[in-house]
């Protein structure tokens, strides 16, 4: 049978905070999910921890790749499932019910799910900002990146696998690709928070990469026009970074 979800999750000497991501994934109520960990040749004791959860953890690939988005990319081509979610290390699922409220809203037609969160400044915090999100249509997307990427759930034959040429934002890219496939009855949006989310990912690491790559990301799917409308947007993230860092 083939299974509702691929839940994939992408490490790299991350001892200090897989273990609290791998519990909240097997700890789920719903089952009809596989797990699978795509590691990057890790040094450390990461492989020791997962060879304690052998018997719950479907696929364990560990070897050296050329970055996040290429490691993610060898966890679509492993994953058979319905739909996909990447769950990074450090980030958990809020509750063990959580993949039973996500097929809930699952209809045949439905192509991606979405939902809030709850950014943690440490590893296996719970007090954390609540963030809203959007629906992952096109019209949301163009303006920024609306959503979470760990609390998105892309339905396969969307799916495509990530823009290497984007090293930050290759994430955004896809759920636009994917979500341009989509009309709009085919995307839901849930509006609770289902991932604690950890924060200190690339995006907030580097912040003037971050603004150029989302530049280039709107000038190539959206055009110039949409680049001179996002200026405000720009501006409002390049503060808001510099305040968060300050």
């Amino acid at each position: 049978m083939i299974p509702k979800f691929s839940i994939i999750t992408v490490t790299y000497n991350a001892e200090d905070s897989i273990e609290g991501t791998v519990q909240s994934v097997i700890s789920q109520e719903f089952k009809n999910f596989e797990y699978i960990i795509i590691d990057g040749a890790s040094t450390d004791k990461t492989l020791a921890i997962l060879n304690k959860y052998d018997n719950d953890i479907d696929k364990v690939i560990s070897e050296k790749d050329h970055g996040l988005y290429h490691a993610m990319n060898k966890g679509i081509r492993a994953a058979k499932g319905e739909f996909l979610l990447f769950l990074n290390a450090g980030d958990r699922f809020v509750h063990a019910t959580i993949l039973n409220e996500v097929d809930s809203r699952i209809l045949p037609k439905t192509r991606i799910v979405s939902a809030d969160f709850i950014n943690v400044k440490e590893e296996g915090a719970v007090d954390g900002r609540y963030i809203q999100t959007k629906a992952c249509t096109l019209n949301n997307l163009k303006k920024d990146f609306a959503a979470c990427h760990q609390t998105v759930f892309i339905h396969r034959s969307v799916a495509s696998e990530y823009d290497l040429r984007y090293t930050i934002l290759a994430d955004y890219k896809w759920v636009v690709q994917a979500s341009s496939q989509c009309k709009l009855e085919a995307i839901v949006h849930i509006k609770t928070a289902i991932v604690y989310y950890l924060d200190g990912g690339l995006s907030a690491r580097y912040v003037k990469e971050n603004i150029l790559e989302r530049v280039r990301l709107h000038h190539e799917l959206f055009g110039r026009i949409q680049v001179i409308k996002n200026i405000p947007n720009y501006l409002r993230r390049i503060l808001r970074e510099l305040k968060r860092l300050s």
